[in-house]
């Protein structure tokens, strides 16, 4: 074998193996990004449904208290717990444009 093919050969090998492993590393990183955006994602449709439950809660013991005591100052955290509840259901409607699952608010 000459001198020639074997220098190109040497230069070659190298050049293929890395620009193989340039392109899995980029295809790797692209995967581990996306990922992480659908984990903040979920992060965040976590913490909103937490705050529906959260407003369910208030307002169901405002309602139990109102109805156990007959005083309507426990109707307080009943009239704030339906609102912010009502608040909440409506704006987590992005959920099914965003993950392509249907929401809790937006099957009825």
């Amino acid at each position: 074998m000459k001198i020639r093919p074997k220098i190109l050969l040497a230069f070659a090998v190298p050049t293929l193996v890395t620009l193989i492993t340039g392109v899995v590393i980029f295809r790797a990183i692209t995967q581990s990004l996306h990922t992480a955006d659908r984990v903040r994602h979920t992060e965040q449709v976590i913490a909103s449904v937490n705050v529906l439950i959260n407003a369910a809660v208030d307002a169901e013991t405002g309602e139990r208290g109102f109805v156990i005591t007959g005083d309507e100052a426990f109707l307080a955290p009943f009239n704030q717990g339906l609102a912010k509840f009502g608040e909440r259901r409506l704006s987590s409607g992005h959920w099914s444009r965003t993950t392509g699952h249907k929401s809790p608010a937006s099957t009825k």
